[in-house]
């Protein structure tokens, strides 16, 4: 039984470990960071079967830096003619959701397609022709 739970929990720190060594190959260029600890100790590939008696507590710190900062204030303080002119993105007016195609229990609910009852708003200026 306690080879089951080591096994297991080897798994998990190996999986979360490439998790981060995963967003941290894309998100590292906006100065954002993901580090794993395990019990206040950065885990490595080295580390991951150290302090196995211990009750673990796991965390993931997410580090900002210098161009992240850069890049929010970049992003929010630009003003230029082309960028003016651009505009405000509006949200959308309404969303159609269709509550016979979402089912909870089906894992494979998120992927199905469309309902195809849908039509777009009613717009006075297009002719729908039959």
């Amino acid at each position: 039984m306690a080879w089951l739970h080591r096994s297991r929990r080897t798994k998990f720190e190996r999986n979360i470990l490439e998790i981060c060594s995963r967003l941290n190959a894309t998100e590292n260029i906006r100065g954002i960071n993901f580090r794993f600890n395990k019990n206040g100790v950065d885990v490595t590939p080295f580390r991951i079967q150290s302090l196995s008696g211990i009750k673990s507590v796991y965390a993931i710190d997410i580090e900002f830096d210098d161009r992240y900062n850069a890049l929010k204030s970049r992003q929010f303080n630009r003003r230029s003619r082309s960028e003016d002119d651009v505009g405000y993105i509006l949200p959308p007016k309404s969303v159609y959701f269709n509550n016979q195609f979402a089912d909870e229990k089906d894992s494979h609910g998120m992927f199905q397609e469309p309902p195809p009852c849908w039509s777009p708003p009613y717009n006075e200026k297009a002719h729908h022709f039959v």
